[in-house]
């Protein structure tokens, strides 16, 4: 049976798929595509989401980190001061999307503060880039479950960037692939 409202708009579904489609062209590169489609799923989210909505609130976490990416630096910053107010409000202080929030936030006003003490004029996405640590795929097995439980307090595991579902999907893919 074939659903007449699966093509809806603002079909939960539909809003999931493009927010993970964002993601992969953010992954690939896309940067301005990622923006824009996440911006359509923000704003179709926004009339039919209350504001403390997980799905709402991920999707406007995205969007400002995909606007660091494009060096929209400020609408970045504006946007994820937004998502971790709101997560602020409704969320337990160790929540994990409340956490990651907050770190993006206080790493990009670290990185904001060295770059006007060195050097303001040379801050571009391109500087941004190469100051974002890289993430060590490496010390990743397959499981998602494994990455996520296990050694989180370990120093070593707190200097390596969380990684996206996104970011695990690809790399399973990619080892699926080569080998």
């Amino acid at each position: 049976m074939v659903c007449g409202l699966c093509g809806a708009e603002d079909h939960p579904s539909r809003l999931a798929s493009q927010h993970a489609l964002a993601g992969a062209y953010q992954a690939n590169g896309q940067i301005k595509e990622a923006v824009e489609l996440l911006e359509h799923v923000v704003a179709v989210r926004k009339e039919v989401l209350a504001e403390d909505h997980p799905s709402r609130l991920a999707s406007q976490h995205k969007l400002a980190v995909a606007y660091e990416a494009n060096g929209q630096v400020k609408e970045a910053v504006r946007l994820m001061q937004y998502v971790v107010s709101a997560k602020q409000n409704t969320m337990r202080a160790g929540h994990p999307s409340r956490v990651v929030s907050e770190q993006v936030l206080s790493q990009w006003s670290e990185e904001d503060s060295s770059a006007d003490q060195t050097a303001p004029h040379i801050r571009s996405s391109d500087t941004l880039e190469a100051t974002r640590p890289k993430m060590n795929v490496d010390r990743m097995d397959n499981s998602p479950s494994s990455f996520l439980s296990g050694h989180q307090d370990s120093p070593e595991h707190r200097r390596q960037p969380r990684l996206s579902r996104m970011d695990r999907f690809i790399y399973r893919f990619r080892n699926k692939r080569h080998s």
